[in-house]
């Protein structure tokens, strides 16, 4: 599943507690989350949060890649269907990006919209082994 958020604001909080709000993602989380570069930022995690059913936080681990910035103001997410986190998303439209990169904690609130659902592709099981066992290989 697909989602495009719009990021309601940007809080970020910077090394001496200083607060700062924005509409549009900092340089930083930009950087972080534009596609680009993917192999050198794969061990960047984030949590998005969505409400439950029962009121409470859920969290949910993802990763750059999951979650790619088109520009400073437009995101897509993408989420495997019929999981705690898109059932929320569903629902509630909301969601909250929690990242700590470069040495400062950056909370980003969106309202999401659900895209058009992408093609499966069709991957053969020898290909996905012989470019598995290639990539283990380098």
């Amino acid at each position: 599943m697909v989602f495009a958020p719009e990021p309601i604001e940007q809080l970020v909080i910077k090394e001496k507690g200083e607060k700062m709000k924005s509409v549009e993602m900092s340089n930083v989380v930009y950087e972080l989350l534009n596609g680009q570069d993917l192999m050198h930022k794969q061990h960047e995690a984030m949590m998005l949060l969505t409400a439950g059913e029962d009121g409470w936080p859920h969290t949910a681990m993802i990763s750059v890649g999951e979650i790619i910035a088109i520009n400073r103001k437009e995101l897509r997410i993408g989420l495997w269907p019929n999981t705690s986190t898109t059932t929320n998303i569903i629902r509630t439209s909301k969601a909250t990006l929690v990242l700590i990169y470069k040495g400062k904690a950056h909370y980003i609130r969106f309202s999401l919209k659900r895209l058009e659902e992408l093609p499966t592709p069709v991957i053969r099981e020898n290909d996905f082994l012989q470019r598995l066992f290639h990539h283990v290989k380098m």
